[in-house]
C-alpha cells in the first residue's frame, strides 16, 4: 500500500524574472485514507535546461504526520536562476516508515514517486526589450 499525497506549490512572484531571487511554497494533502507517518523531502530542485538549484540536505522540510485530508504548507524556499525559459519544479518524498509514497499534480494525476511542475523564468534582457518597445509604441502614439 502506498500513502497518496497531493503537492501543490506557488511560486512568488507569479513570473519570475533571472537573476532576481523568487519563491516556492509547497502544499502537501495526504489524499489517501490512511495517516501519513510524516517523511522528508529527499529531492527539492528548480531545473532549467542549462542548470539545476536545490535545497541544501540540511533545509530540506521534515513533514509531520498528516490525517486523512490534512494540509501543510511548507517554508517558502527561495531559489534564483541565470537562464529564462521553460523551468521544471522537482519534488521527491520519502516517509518515514519507508512504504512508498505516490505523488499527486492533482486528485485524479498521479505521478507516482517524482512529482513535477512546468513554469516559466522571464529573461531580464526580453523584458528590458518589451520595455523599450512599450515606450517607443507610446510615444508613436502621442505624436499622432
Amino acid at each position: 500500500m502506498a500513502y497518496k499525497l497531493m503537492i501543490e506549490n506557488v511560486i512568488t512572484p507569479l513570473m519570475p524574472v533571472t537573476m532576481t531571487p523568487f519563491y516556492v511554497t509547497l502544499k502537501i494533502t495526504n489524499i489517501g485514507d490512511s495517516v501519513f507517518p510524516g517523511g522528508i523531502l529527499t529531492v527539492f530542485s528548480v531545473q532549467s535546461q542549462s542548470a539545476s538549484r536545490s535545497v541544501s540536505g540540511s533545509k530540506l522540510p521534515k513533514i509531520p504526520p498528516l490525517k486523512s485530508g490534512e494540509s501543510l504548507s511548507l517554508e517558502p524556499q527561495s531559489f534564483s536562476m541565470f537562464d529564462g525559459g521553460v523551468t521544471r519544479l522537482l519534488v521527491e518524498l520519502k516517509a518515514n516508515d519507508d512504504a512508498p509514497v505516490d505523488l499527486f499534480q492533482n486528485l485524479e494525476y498521479n505521478m507516482g514517486e517524482k512529482w513535477l511542475n512546468l513554469f516559466k523564468i522571464v529573461d531580464q534582457e526580453q523584458l528590458k526589450i518589451i520595455s523599450l518597445l512599450q515606450k517607443i509604441v507610446e510615444l508613436l502614439e502621442r505624436g499622432r
